[in-house]
């Protein structure tokens, strides 16, 4: 299997970096229209991205112990600080944001963190993590895949690809339709398997032939990039109210079309910046973003009265324009806790060593 190269790619850090303030954007945001269109196209793209990036290994126990130290570890580490802070705060913040909390003991949240699916209500300490340990599912899944592929020479593997995602794809709605809710999110990652397998197939077919082109093509991406997130804009507008993390897509055609639309705006509008270090920083750094995102998210919606009183005005204008400034401020707060960590606990932001 071709896979892209070890060396980072500027264009995909910055497409993560606007992935990552968009879904941040749709934290601070918290619920309404906006929010679906900020977590339409932040989540899809990293799973899409995810694919991208994948690199298939022979050597399985390197392969898996890299994985379990790179997503394992930090949500481990990150889920024990939030369930601390969670049992002395939490009940004031539900209060606060008016969120029903099921327990701020500690032991079920503990069972929370290892079962690791948000939709049991035990994860509210941070929600946000739900997704590393779905990634971590969605990983299983791909590396399982092209594993059948490789082992078994399939001389067309294009029509296995789209039969096994197929299949993940009905599996998964099955057991959301059945209110399963599986450990690390299973279900979940069965349903955005989806997105990472397109990740997986535009690396082999089309990866090298853009690589060439990007240099070239900066003010074309440019403007091909306006019609795909218009499109992906409407699409989300008329589509209502998603959330990925809790598998409601509403109509999920037009889910997946608005997903994909603005999958190919983001990285389009990437391709068009090309060299920005801030977002390529930003972009390497997104799990502590991630990790971190809840409690500078919370200090503007709970504490801080200006933008608490404004961004309770779900779904308006002045919601909006307030959330901006403070994405920003709560994006930069998790790259200083994220660089600390690297610099003192190395191990709980997946910089450990491998060997």
């Amino acid at each position: 299997m071709t896979t892209v190269t070890s060396k980072r790619i500027p264009y995909i850090d910055i497409a993560k970096c606007i992935g990552i303030f968009l879904i941040v954007l749709g934290h601070m945001l918290r619920r309404g229209h906006i929010l679906s269109g900020m977590i339409t196209a932040g989540v899809p793209l990293f799973f899409f991205l995810s694919g991208i990036t994948y690199h298939y290994s022979d050597h399985k126990l390197l392969f898996w112990k890299k994985k379990f130290m790179t997503l394992v570890i930090p949500y481990l580490f990150a889920g024990l600080i939030s369930i601390i802070i969670f049992t002395l705060l939490g009940s004031f913040a539900g209060k606060r944001l008016n969120v029903s909390v099921r327990s701020t003991d500690l032991l079920p949240n503990l069972g929370g963190l290892f079962y690791a699916n948000s939709k049991t209500q035990y994860m509210k300490w941070n929600n946000s993590l739900w997704f590393i340990p779905c990634l971590f599912c969605v990983f299983i899944l791909t590396d399982l895949l092209e594993t059948l592929i490789i082992h078994f020479h399939a001389r067309h593997p294009l029509p296995i690809r789209i039969i096994f995602t197929f299949s993940c794809a009905v599996l998964g709605k099955i057991l959301v339709i059945f209110n399963v809710h599986l450990p690390w999110q299973m279900e979940t990652a069965l349903n955005v398997f989806l997105f990472t397998e397109c990740g997986v197939i535009f690396q082999l077919y089309f990866f090298s032939q853009m690589q060439k082109n990007t240099m070239h093509r900066r003010k074309k991406s440019l403007l091909m990039s306006l019609p795909f997130l218009l499109v992906g804009a409407f699409c989300c507008k008329i589509n209502g109210n998603v959330s990925v993390r809790t598998d409601e897509y509403a109509f999920y055609p037009l889910f997946l079309i608005s997903a994909f639309a603005c999958i190919c705006g983001i990285m389009l509008l990437s391709i068009a910046v090309r060299n920005s270090a801030i977002l390529e920083f930003a972009g390497q750094h997104t799990l502590a973003i991630l990790m971190w995102n809840k409690f500078p998210i919370l200090l503007f919606q709970t504490i801080i009265p200006f933008t608490r009183a404004i961004l309770s005005r779900v779904d308006t204008p002045e919601a909006f324009a307030c959330a901006l400034l403070p994405s920003v401020i709560s994006l930069l707060l998790c790259l200083l806790c994220g660089k600390l960590q690297e610099r003192l606990l190395p191990i709980t932001i997946g910089k450990g060593r491998m060997s």
